[in-house]
């Protein structure tokens, strides 16, 4: 059962949980790389493989109840304290706020609901509608604002989204404000702060994408909010993705979250959604509860059957088949997100009554497998993954006005520390004639499969890449040994010794190795180059200055020869220890905004090791990212000349003068000529 990729290279046999879509349902614009096939019963079946990872993380996150009993921020304490709480609501009045979120949600600073099929006709308002305690009435916010109850007048029938709304606030109660929110059709994300709280807020932004038919209808998609509280710049997303199920399907809404992480444009435009401090993503993400293939092929059998572990309170088994954590860990969709487990009953799709009780209606077709549809995730850069801290994740059963149970999520977000920062480089080289900052250096680096992004067919040289290494390396840094034995043996690219020799006379005449290479016509690629930036971006000196390599153009595995320089305004170890490099491959392109292919995430602390060691070198190869799927991966070493005190400098010989590092933007590129 295997499938040739692109490569020509054996694909892993797909699983036993794999789904299979016909060919007879798909269309070739659907058969996208990883998407393989494989006859059964004599019709081609399709499956979706794995891409190779070289840095899994584990995307499940554990609960911790202990430390939800921490107060708040807006009560004096040390952390942002959040409510996620999603719901699709079944085109009907909410009736039991109650039984999803606490009333007056106690010890919370920030509030947010997403909501799905949001909308319904006119409600009945009854008397007394508006609920305001006495003592809240009586009280004035830090911004002097005097709460004063709201009159109560006689029954009348109100808008639905009249009634939505006030149903949320009154909830919440007085003492919650609205920050921003976002409507598109029947989806909503509103975001609610403490008001006491509010003028610590501050770069609000908010935007929607919609996912629906040819990709304008927003019967589904995504909406965020994002602002900075306490220094921290919080993003929260709410969506809707494709339902049913299928293997189509599944893709689909994998579809639906990239183009959700890329199509709204919050903070740098450049870079998805995952480049903030957090991301909470929540919603009807509509993934389904995979079966492994010794289950009934009949649907009602099949249906019986998980109903049955439902009834057995066996989650093991159900979180096994689903779906969506399968495809957040094979970085087919959410890559390095988290979530927590779902110790509960399946939310979906149940009877408009209390408890969970599934539809099973007589007509197979219109069956619908129990499954985890509604969910809630979160992203944060490597260096801030443990600032965050789920205290729980539930379904609320009692609720009873929707085929869908809502879920609620909380959590504690440790508030981002500012860097501590020098203004001037803070060291001075042996002969006195510069100062500088800590450096890292960065070579040997290559790209992996990286995705193709260009359309259309070239005109390019061709040839092996490697190629490119026959020339002798202008940087002697590469002929340093590999210290990193941190490193696990699944980050480790393959072992790379000094280049091969060449005679200065044949280097001289062709230093890129162009003779080796010949012009054919084949599929446009990638013309791949590489930015190193960082987390937060203050870090990073001379911030006008881009540190990149040479585009190599038309080239899925390219080889970069610059070797660019980050300079880092720090003066010691200590102050990047809450920051992360990241290395991010762009594809150049004429006439248009280069494209981002994906990023490379590092934490500055995993740099520790090689800061203090002989060599001073970090060897690395790790997955490429970009709007929540693997995009190949990226390999290389790192020169880290950083103090690991104010009194240990080991390699600060090393360091050079700004003035004086290789200006990537001179390197030639490889020839070639894209036809659309």
């Amino acid at each position: 059962k295997k499938a040739a990729d692109d490569q020509d290279k054996a694909a892993p046999e797909p699983k036993e949980s794999s789904r299979a879509l016909p060919a007879s349902q798909s269309s070739s614009g659907d058969l996208k790389e990883g998407l393989h096939h494989e006859l059964v019963d004599g019709e081609k079946y399709y499956f979706f493989v794995d891409r190779e990872r070289f840095d899994v993380v584990d995307h499940v996150s554990t609960i911790d109840p202990e430390d939800d009993s921490e107060t708040a921020l807006f009560e004096g304490g040390s952390k942002i304290k959040i409510i996620v709480a999603s719901c699709n609501i079944g085109e009907k009045p909410i009736l039991e706020m109650d039984s999803w979120v606490p009333r007056r949600a106690p010890h919370t600073d920030v509030v947010v609901f997403g909501l799905q099929e949001s909308t319904y006709g006119k409600v009945e308002e009854h008397e007394a509608q508006v609920e305001v305690e006495a003592e809240a009435a009586s009280d004035s916010d830090e911004e002097g604002d005097h709460v004063k109850p709201k009159a109560h007048h006689p029954a009348h029938e109100i808008s639905g989204e009249k009634h939505l709304l006030s149903e949320l606030e009154n909830q919440l109660g007085p003492d919650f404000a609205l920050l921003d929110g976002v409507v598109r059709w029947q989806m909503r994300v509103r975001v609610y702060i403490r008001r006491s709280l509010r003028s610590q807020v501050s770069a609000v932004e908010c935007g929607a994408e919609n996912t629906g038919l040819a990709h304008l209808v927003a019967n589904k998609g995504g909406q965020a909010v994002k602002f900075k509280l306490a220094g921290t710049t919080l993003c929260f997303v709410n969506s809707h993705l494709a339902a049913h199920e299928s293997a189509k399907k599944c893709e689909r809404r994998n579809s639906d979250v990239a183009e959700i992480l890329g199509g709204i444009k919050l903070g740098d435009p450049r870079f998805d959604l995952t480049q903030f401090d957090h991301l909470f993503w929540c919603g009807d993400l509509n993934y389904r509860l995979d079966p492994p293939r010794d289950f009934p092929a009949d649907k009602v059998e099949r249906q019986r059957r998980i109903v049955s572990l439902i009834e057995a309170d066996d989650f093991d088994a159900l979180w096994e088949m689903d779906e969506l954590q399968r495809e957040v860990k094979a970085g087919r969709a959410f890559t390095n997100f988290k979530t927590p487990p779902c110790r509960f009953k399946p939310t979906f799709k149940v009877e408009r009554v209390a408890g969970t009780t599934y539809i099973d209606p007589p007509n197979p077709k219109k069956k619908r497998m129990p499954a985890y549809c509604d969910r809630v995730l979160w992203k944060s850069p490597p260096h801030l993954t443990d600032a965050v801290r789920c205290h729980g994740f539930e379904s609320c059963p009692e609720f009873a006005s929707s085929d869908h149970k809502p879920v609620i999520g909380r959590f504690s977000v440790a508030p981002t520390a500012a860097p501590v920062l020098v203004e001037e480089p803070p060291f001075t080289s042996e002969s006195g004639d510069f100062n500088f900052y800590p450096q890292l250096k960065f070579y040997d680096l290559a790209g992996h499969g990286l995705s193709a992004m260009d359309e259309g067919i070239t005109l390019q040289k061709s040839g092996s890449m490697q190629s490119l290494r026959a020339a002798e390396s202008p940087h002697p840094v590469s002929n340093l040994p590999n210290p990193v034995a941190e490193e696990s043996s699944a980050n480790l690219g393959p072992p790379q010794g000094p280049p091969p020799q060449t005679s200065p006379a044949a280097q001289a005449s062709d230093p890129y190795g162009e003779a080796e290479r010949a012009w054919t016509l084949g599929a446009a690629r990638s013309d791949p180059y590489v930015v190193v930036h960082t987390h937060p971006p203050e870090l990073k000196a001379a911030a006008d200055h881009e540190v990149k390599t040479e585009v190599v153009t038309q080239e899925l595995d390219p080889v970069w020869r610059a070797a660019p320089v980050l300079s880092l305004k720090v003066s010691d170890f200590s102050a990047l220890r809450n920051g992360s490099l990241l290395l991010t491959v762009f594809d150049a392109d004429v006439g248009t905004a280069d494209d981002v292919i994906g990023t490379v995430e590092i934490a500055f602390e995993e740099l520790a090791a090689a800061a203090a060691s002989e060599a001073g070198v970090f060897q690395f190869k790790r997955d490429v990212v970009f709007q929540g799927r693997l995009q190949g991966a990226l390999s290389g070493k790192i020169q880290v000349n950083l103090p690991t005190s104010e009194s240990e400098f080991k390699h600060a010989k090393r360091c050079v003068d700004d003035a004086q590092q290789i200006d990537a933007h001179d390197a030639p590129a490889q020839s070639c000529c894209v036809v659309s």
